[in-house]
């Protein structure tokens, strides 16, 4: 059975409301439609096609989990320094990607910038993580965590940081495994922080872009940890 507290986030799909921005869900209205559903095992199915409605600050779509206060419409975000340490961790498997083979998994973001420190992704069967040192930094330096991760085949993931700015990503296939070890400076010890997980196309829709084409995944668990 998965395992999956769905009190502890909101849900963005690219779905349209009236001004034509992603829809989001909170917990108790989580739906069941082609971009979101539970299957009978407890997994969730999450669908992004590159076609949809986007973010603000974007036109790439997502179905992505976002980290917010249990139970609650209020979003959570934390400080290095609030808990020694914060965990994200998820197993799943990616079934399609868009025409560029590259989504993003999982995330630390930021408030009120659209530089995030961390990134994950899924690109092209490679799991590589982007990482900003520095708050605002214009470019992420990209490392490889693990190769030769096909689709239909599940994996899983663990994002750390720490109060003492540590940082380490994790990522198991099988008997294989990748890791890395980095840190922040202290730019990001004051900056509220939040964990986010699903998958967010890293392609621009364009006029021939077909509705088909996107990312889709099979959820079987998520874990979010400060303590």
């Amino acid at each position: 059975m998965a395992t999956i507290d769905l009190t502890r986030v909101n849900l963005t799909t690219p779905e349209a409301i009236t001004d034509g921005s992603a829809k989001t869900y909170w917990p108790g209205e989580f739906p069941e439609n082609e971009f979101f559903k539970t299957l009978p095992s407890g997994e969730l199915e999450l669908w992004a096609p590159t076609k949809g409605a986007s973010t603000e600050s974007t036109d790439r779509t997502r179905t992505e989990f976002r980290e917010i206060v249990p139970g609650t419409r209020t979003l959570r975000n934390f400080t290095l320094a609030s808990k020694p340490n914060h965990y994200l961790r998820s197993a799943l498997t990616m079934k399609s990607l868009p025409s560029t083979g590259k989504t993003v998994i999982g995330q630390i973001h930021v408030v009120n910038n659209d530089r995030p420190p961390l990134k994950l992704f899924f690109d092209n069967g490679k799991i590589r993580v982007g990482f900003r040192k520095t708050y605002n930094q214009v470019d992420p330096v990209n490392y490889v965590i693990l190769q030769s991760v096909p689709l239909n085949s599940s994996f899983s993931y663990s994002i750390f940081a720490s109060s003492t700015r540590a940082v380490k990503v994790s990522v198991q296939h099988g008997d294989r495994a990748g890791s890395i070890d980095l840190s922040f400076d202290s730019t990001w010890d004051s900056k509220n922080l939040y964990f986010k997980a699903g998958v967010y196309n890293q392609e621009d829709p364009v006029a021939t872009t077909l509705l088909t084409e996107g990312s889709r995944a099979i959820w079987h668990s998520m874990e979010l940890l400060h303590y």
